[in-house]
Protein backbone atom coordinates (compact mmCIF):
# COMPACT_ATOMS: atom_id res chain seq x y z
CA UNK A 1 0.00 0.00 0.00
CA UNK A 2 3.12 2.62 0.54
CA UNK A 3 3.72 2.46 -3.14
CA UNK A 4 -0.06 3.21 -3.71
CA UNK A 5 0.46 6.15 -1.81
CA UNK A 6 3.61 6.85 -3.38
CA UNK A 7 2.20 6.79 -6.67
CA UNK A 8 -0.87 8.75 -5.65
CA UNK A 9 1.03 11.87 -4.55
CA UNK A 10 3.47 11.47 -7.24
CA UNK A 11 6.15 12.14 -4.88
CA UNK A 12 5.44 15.19 -3.43
CA UNK A 13 5.69 13.81 -0.25
CA UNK A 14 7.26 11.55 1.67
CA UNK A 15 5.93 8.33 2.89
CA UNK A 16 6.14 6.19 5.47
CA UNK A 17 5.03 3.13 7.17
CA UNK A 18 3.38 3.57 10.22
CA UNK A 19 1.50 0.41 11.13
CA UNK A 20 2.12 -2.62 13.93
CA UNK A 21 2.10 -6.87 12.68
CA UNK A 22 -1.07 -8.59 13.25
CA UNK A 23 -3.31 -6.45 11.80
CA UNK A 24 -3.66 -4.37 14.78
CA UNK A 25 -4.78 -0.75 13.77
CA UNK A 26 -3.18 2.01 15.28
CA UNK A 27 -5.98 4.36 17.16
CA UNK A 28 -6.23 8.60 15.79
CA UNK A 29 -4.33 9.63 19.20
CA UNK A 30 -1.32 7.32 18.31
CA UNK A 31 -1.08 8.55 14.74
CA UNK A 32 -1.56 12.12 16.11
CA UNK A 33 1.21 11.53 17.77
CA UNK A 34 4.05 10.33 15.37
CA UNK A 35 2.70 12.36 12.86
CA UNK A 36 4.02 15.61 15.80
CA UNK A 37 7.00 13.74 16.28
CA UNK A 38 7.70 13.27 12.76
CA UNK A 39 7.45 17.26 12.34
CA UNK A 40 9.36 17.91 15.10
CA UNK A 41 12.22 15.87 13.41
CA UNK A 42 12.04 17.24 10.18
CA UNK A 43 12.13 20.76 11.80
CA UNK A 44 15.43 19.87 13.65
Amino acid sequence: MIEDIRLATQGKVRVEHFGRLGGIVPDPDEIVEALKEKLIQENI
